[in-house]
């Protein structure tokens, strides 16, 4: 089977109430959403970064990876002009690159004597 995969650092999982439809008066459930920050190719060369949020369907959990690099499959569709809409499938799997965070100082080996050094400047 083909799919589309989405791939970038979880950067944020949250909880969004649910809300009301209007000409009904009926009350929408809560929603779990994941935002994913990854880098989108420009037509001239190079990348940019952009952010995607995503509706959580039952059976995930996206809060043990946040600052990773994760990989999910995704799907969409235009409702209009101009617009478009992200989904994760029912039934999809999230595959974890298990990068280090970005935050913590990387440990560069010493060719000299073979233990490592943290770098002072963070890289």
């Amino acid at each position: 089977m083909s799919m589309f995969l989405v791939t970038g650092e979880v950067r944020n999982v949250f909880k969004q109430p649910g809300s009301v439809d209007k000409t009904t008066g009926e009350q929408r459930p809560d929603s779990n959403k994941v935002q994913i920050l990854g880098e989108l190719p420009v037509m001239g060369g190079g990348t940019r970064e952009d952010i995607i949020t995503l509706t959580i369907p039952d059976g995930l959990d996206f809060s043990p990876y946040l600052k990773q690099r994760v990989s999910v499959p995704i799907g969409f569709l235009s409702p209009a002009k101009g617009s478009i809409v992200y989904f994760i499938p029912k039934g999809s799997q999230i595959n974890s690159e298990r990068s280090t965070p970005h935050l913590e100082t990387p440990v560069i080996k010493s060719p000299l004597n073979n233990s490592a050094v943290k770098s002072p400047l963070g890289y």
